[in-house]
């Protein structure tokens, strides 16, 4: 099929010579007109999700007025959520990541007398890697943290993942050769992590209310 510009220049092209400034003055007018009627093919509308959201739940308290809580925005409990972290007590609220490709959640715990460093479950690399606007670019397992009591939330590269403890700004994890890394470091690098064999966790000053992070699924994950 013929196609609007390519008409016009075939009526041009057998346009007499006497008539050739005519014409061209024409096929400016008749190919504005192409143009002006041309519709570019529209790409699909996202239509947002619009079925029943799923109740939040608070995955971690630390102590009475700070926790960790499942958000969802369907109707899983436990997959299709944000992780936030609130402190009551200073007014912060604040979005850390979404809860795709968490790792399974091993013994977990935060300090009760930390009051700046926190930790989050590792988020795996092979899921959601990159997409959060909170999130590192590196497709790698990132460790979630903040040093400022909560509010705002970084990301750092970590090859180990499996019981935590966060005593003070030092975070030990997993369960034979422990990694341990300080997070009072503006910024924290692979090579800040350090490996040893520790015969038992060291303990936290003041015990926190969980000693693990948990969410109960409703059967839509």
């Amino acid at each position: 099929m013929i196609n609007c510009a390519q008409l016009v220049l075939n009526n041009l092209r057998r346009s007499p010579l006497n008539l050739i400034h005519f014409a061209s003055a024409v096929a400016v007018l008749q190919l504005s007109a192409c143009a002006s009627s041309y519709s570019p093919p529209t790409a699909p509308q996202y239509v947002p999700y619009a079925g029943p959201i799923a109740p939040s739940q608070v995955g971690y308290r630390i102590d009475t007025h700070r926790y960790f809580e499942y958000v969802p925005f369907q109707d899983s409990a436990c997959a299709a959520a944000w992780l936030y972290y609130t402190d009551t007590a200073k007014g912060i609220h604040t979005k850390i990541t979404s809860t795709n490709g968490l790792r399974d959640i091993y013994p977990f715990s935060i300090d009760a007398a930390n009051d700046q460093y926190l930790v989050a479950p590792v988020k795996s690399s092979n899921e959601d890697c990159g997409a959060d606007t909170s999130d590192s670019a590196a497709c790698s397992d990132r460790l979630p943290y903040s040093t400022d009591a909560g509010r705002t939330w970084k990301f750092t590269p970590t090859i180990r993942h499996g019981q935590s403890i966060l005593v003070g700004s030092k975070l030990f994890l997993d369960n034979s050769s422990v990694g341990i890394v300080d997070l009072s470091k503006d910024e924290i690098l692979e090579s800040d992590w350090k490996y040893r064999d520790l015969g038992n966790f060291p303990q936290p000053r003041k015990a926190p209310l969980d000693t693990e992070f948990h969410c109960v699924r409703n059967g839509k994950e």
